[in-house]
C-alpha cells in the first residue's frame, strides 16, 4: 500500500497547481497550497486519505453523489481534518 500510494503522489505532484484550495473548508484556507495529501477514491463508496508523516484513514459508506463519490465519508473526511487541523489536500 505504502508503495501504491507514494507512486500516486509522485504522479500527482506535478498538478498540485492545477486546482484551488478547498477554502469552504476553513482549516484548508489557511493551509499552503504548496502542501498537499492524498485522497483516493474507489466506486463503491471506499475513501483512503493520507497526510504523509502524519496518519492515513480509510472509510467506507455506500450513498454516493453524482461523480461517484461517498456522500458520508466526505463530510466525514471534513469535519476530521477541521478537528484535527489536518489538510487531506
Amino acid at each position: 500500500m505504502k508503495e501504491l500510494l507514494n507512486e500516486i503522489l509522485y504522479e500527482c505532484a506535478p498538478y498540485t497547481a492545477e486546482g484551488h484550495v478547498a477554502t469552504y473548508i476553513p482549516e484548508l484556507a489557511k493551509g499552503d497550497p504548496s502542501d498537499f495529501g492524498i485522497c483516493v477514491m474507489e466506486k463503491g463508496g471506499g475513501i483512503l486519505a493520507v497526510v504523509p508523516g502524519r496518519m492515513g484513514i480509510g472509510m467506507y459508506s455506500p450513498a454516493l453523489d453524482k461523480k461517484g463519490n461517498s456522500v458520508a465519508a466526505i463530510k466525514a473526511l471534513e469535519k476530521l481534518s477541521r478537528r484535527m487541523e489536518l489538510s487531506i489536500f
